[in-house]
């Protein structure tokens, strides 16, 4: 189950109402995974989050080659069943919005791979056509959300940040944009974001 791992339990209404526990409860293995940038799972050899540019230099297509292929080829060799039980091999996929465009994606790329396998994959509310407000792609704002730093937004400590940010008042413009909403919980980085900006004006995924 691919997304955020928080995303698939919080704000349910009881166990009986989680996605993970339902297929669970019939008998499923259940993985839940993390995209990249997600704060609570952030660690990395080298780089940190909150310092180093190169953390967040990379893009969706990105996403897709290094870490979905990864996690499914994971999830495929660590499969675990009870003695005397045969596991089914291949791999249920569920998606939810951008995790199913990343799919997609790989699938796309990388159909034999992934085909070996993935048995069956579901997408919940796939985002494979966008139309954003705001600026376009060359607007002046989108170089000022290239130029922030740390160069992400959203997280645990956003709304104090986005607060400093937006006492400046040369900033005003940049803070009205949907980019820097306040309420975004989870990092989003400024290139993920200038490459949904792009999709969305070339009306593709």
């Amino acid at each position: 189950m691919q997304s955020n791992a928080d995303s698939w339990i919080e704000e349910q209404k009881g166990p009986h109402t989680i996605l993970p526990f339902l297929f669970s409860d019939i008998g499923y293995e259940v993985w839940t995974c993390n995209n990249r940038g997600v704060f609570d799972y952030a660690s990395h050899l080298l780089l940190n989050p909150t310092e180093d540019y190169d953390y967040w230099d990379y893009n969706w297509h990105v996403m897709n080659e290094e870490d979905l292929s990864m996690m499914m080829h994971m999830v495929y060799n660590h499969q675990w069943a009870p003695e005397g039980v045969t596991m089914k091999k291949q791999v249920t996929y569920v998606g939810l919005q951008s995790a199913a465009w990343m799919m997609l994606d790989a699938l796309a790329e990388y159909e034999d791979y992934i085909l070996n396998i993935l048995g069956k994959a579901i997408f919940l509310a796939p985002t494979t056509w966008m139309d954003l407000p705001g600026p376009s792609f060359a607007d002046p704002i989108m170089q000022q959300i290239r130029n922030l730093r740390p160069p992400f937004v959203g997280g645990e400590d956003w709304p104090k940040r986005r607060a400093e940010i937006c006492d400046q008042a040369e900033n005003a413009e940049l803070c009205a944009h949907p980019f820097m909403a306040e309420d975004l919980k989870f990092p989003l980085a400024t290139r993920e974001w200038e490459h949904i900006q792009q999709q969305a004006e070339a009306k593709r995924f």
